[in-house]
């Protein structure tokens, strides 16, 4: 009877030889020169954060433009990406409230994947 754990992490109900294994899911964490990403698999979120050369960054984002508009063979397309996102929970609107007033925006750009849906090429 009983319950044992082998040094490789099997555990073995009783006396028989069958043995089962858990695993839990880990976080991942890409860190990069200017940028750090981050992954919750708990919650199943990304998070960038930056690394500005100063160390601080800016107090606000300069820049003013929210979306640049798509080529015209890709308008359909995007939108329908941006109602993917929506529905996934993957875009959401800002919550001043939750947040404080925004201090930038990042502008939001199609960008067209030709080979997406074949084969890699070598």
């Amino acid at each position: 009877g009983g319950v044992s754990i082998s040094p490789r992490r099997r555990v073995r109900f009783g006396t028989k030889r069958e043995e089962i294994g858990a695993a839990g899911v880990a976080g991942i964490k890409l860190e990069e020169k200017d940028f750090t990403l981050t992954f919750d698999p708990v919650v199943r979120c990304w998070t960038a954060a930056w690394r500005w050369s100063d160390g601080r960054g800016p107090d606000v984002l300069r820049n003013r433009v929210k979306e640049y508009v798509p080529a015209a063979g890709a308008k359909s397309a995007y939108r329908e990406e941006l109602r993917n996102w929506i529905e996934n929970g993957w875009l959401v609107p800002y919550d001043e409230k939750k947040y404080g007033p925004a201090k930038g925006l990042i502008p939001l750009m199609a960008v067209v994947q030709r080979n997406k849906g074949k084969p890699m090429q070598t």
